[in-house]
């Protein structure tokens, strides 16, 4: 019983430590939205871009970019050979609202 108890506390401390720089990062974001950066530089306010897709709001090779990324940090944690001080610059590319596609940057720091 104390064993599990242990193991569950540590899974929910792992967990947490994972999600806190993310979230933190989400909010600087949804602030970024919230003073009109966003749109301007997409030009859907953000009610509109909510009621799209991410295939929608992304050309296929940044998508593709996007996941490829996501799977080699998440194969390389699950190994054991990341860098727990580590970060990576995603550049990809998103259609703005009159259908051209601007180049945008994601600098990510991820917790191994």
């Amino acid at each position: 019983m104390m064993i599990t108890l242990i193991i569950a506390a540590g899974i929910g401390m792992f967990i947490a430590c994972k999600i806190t720089r993310p979230v933190s990062n989400l909010n600087m974001a949804v602030s970024a939205i919230s003073r009109g950066k966003w749109d301007q530089r997409v030009g859907y306010r953000v009610e509109e871009a909510m009621q799209f897709s991410i295939e929608e709001i992304l050309p296929t090779d940044s998508l593709q970019k996007i996941q490829m990324v996501i799977e080699e940090e998440l194969t390389a944690e699950a190994a054991g050979n990341s860098d727990p001080d580590r970060s990576r610059i995603i550049e990809y590319q998103q259609y703005r609202k009159d259908g051209s596609i601007i180049p945008d940057k994601l600098r990510e720091v991820l917790d191994g």
